[in-house]
């Protein structure tokens, strides 16, 4: 996790639960790719974004029928797209493909980092009133997961109207352990992996969804199309490419591409 120094805002990562060897792997690949980490200032990256033009039948709606949904459960969440102009209200007169919004709970567990931090904090705070000293599990038990609720779109019916269906081939495990002999393993949390895509200008008003009394669109790749995951796993490995230069990869309709670095 990266932490902002704000006396002269460079950033840090809590990577306290690792080796010596293992901090030194960590700041290697983000010295390579300081655009890449999303930050409270730049939660999107820093990065200049991908585009992805997605090629949908317009001689077809799939506008879908109004149903009841919990609106107040998604407000937080659809604010805070629309504050990083993930979303944006739509007043045409002519909106097309318009889906119904789905809200998803989730429940935010402590992560292994932070529960060794945790387990490291038991150990070093001295003892209560009682002379007994609180476990992990006590402190945990004292601080129940967080329920929130995520918000994503209800597309079958616009993924039917897709030209060109792009699915996500997983490896078996086979695959896998040949791969990461001799590695070391962590996990990323992606944060707005979607969001970091932008649709371009045409693409922009085939995404919307109905809220509350009116219609938003999305101006990112949404959740719930079809296509997001292979557009998100492509620019991921564009990410990561060692040639940073201006980038663009076509099939025979949907495409993503991104800009130049130093633009």
């Amino acid at each position: 996790m990266l932490e902002e120094e704000k006396s002269n805002h460079s950033w840090k990562e809590n990577n306290t639960h690792l080796s010596q060897e293992q901090m030194q792997k960590v700041e290697e690949l983000l010295r390579k790719h300081p655009d890449v980490p999303a930050t409270p200032s730049a939660p999107l990256g820093r990065f200049n974004l991908f585009q992805i033009s997605a090629d949908v039948k317009t001689t077809q709606d799939a506008t879908q029928h109004k149903r009841k949904v919990s609106f107040e459960l998604a407000q937080p969440a659809n604010e805070r797209m629309e504050k990083l102009k993930i979303i944006r209200r739509n007043d045409s007169d002519y909106i097309p493909n318009i889906a119904n919004l789905v809200v998803v709970s989730k429940t935010e567990r402590l992560t292994k980092a932070d529960k060794f931090e945790l387990k490291k904090a038991t150990k070093t705070a001295p003892n209560d009133t009682t002379g007994d000293r609180k476990s992990p599990q006590d402190t945990e038990a004292k601080n129940p997961p967080k329920v929130t609720h995520r918000v994503t779109c209800d597309y079958s019916t616009l993924n039917t109207l897709t030209t060109t269906r792009k699915y996500i081939s997983m490896p078996n495990i086979d695959e896998i352990a040949s791969k990461i002999k001799d590695c070391y393993c962590t996990t990323i949390d992606l944060t707005d992996y979607f969001s970091q895509l932008e649709l371009d200008s045409a693409s922009k008003n085939m995404f919307n969804f109905y809220y509350k009394d009116y219609v938003m669109s999305y101006n990112r790749a949404p959740q719930g199309w079809q296509s997001s995951p292979f557009f998100g796993v492509l620019a991921l490995k564009m990410t990561f490419s060692p040639d940073r230069k201006s980038t663009r990869l076509n099939s025979s309709h949907s495409s993503v591409s991104r800009m130049p670095s130093s633009a």
